[in-house]
């Protein structure tokens, strides 16, 4: 009975590990924080999300988002792509939906692709029930003064 104690708890101790690894903080910053860490700080639309046949580590869906760029704090082009996840149990990617509007702080990933997290990545101009953001407001008006110093 003692070894499988030890070797339940060993399995335990090995899922804690592997999980913390997996892990993200969902801590990003300030927005001053966050547009110092990220390539890219940019309000736009999404014009087209396309699926792909692949997940990412966590098991979420792959998908490439096409923004038609707003405003741009950081970062240059008039369309900008993420090559992110549907989010479900990762840190990376958001649930967008074609046609919305999203302020968005990306980085580059190990392939020069932008990518963004969930949590704090992606500010929604509208809340799910169809109603201005504050999040949002807020984070642009300080995106706006900060450009301005």
């Amino acid at each position: 009975m003692k070894k499988l104690t030890v070797k339940f708890t060993a399995y335990l101790l090995g899922v804690f590990i592997c999980s913390s690894a997996l892990a993200c903080s969902c801590r990003l910053g300030d927005v001053d924080e966050k547009f110092a860490q990220h390539e890219f700080v940019f309000t736009g639309k999404v014009s087209n999300i396309v699926r792909l046949d692949a997940r990412n580590a966590f098991g979420d869906p792959a998908i490439i988002v096409t923004f038609e760029v707003e405003k741009s704090w950081k970062g240059a082009g008039k369309t900008i792509v993420l090559h992110t996840a549907e989010n479900a149990m990762g840190c990376y990617g958001y649930w967008f939906k074609e046609g919305h509007d999203y302020l968005v702080f990306a980085f580059q990933d190990q392939l020069k692709q932008l990518d963004t997290f969930w949590c704090g990545g992606v500010i929604p101009k509208l809340t799910n029930e169809g109603e201005p953001s504050s999040n949002y407001s807020e984070e642009v008006q300080q995106l706006n003064h900060l450009s301005e110093q």
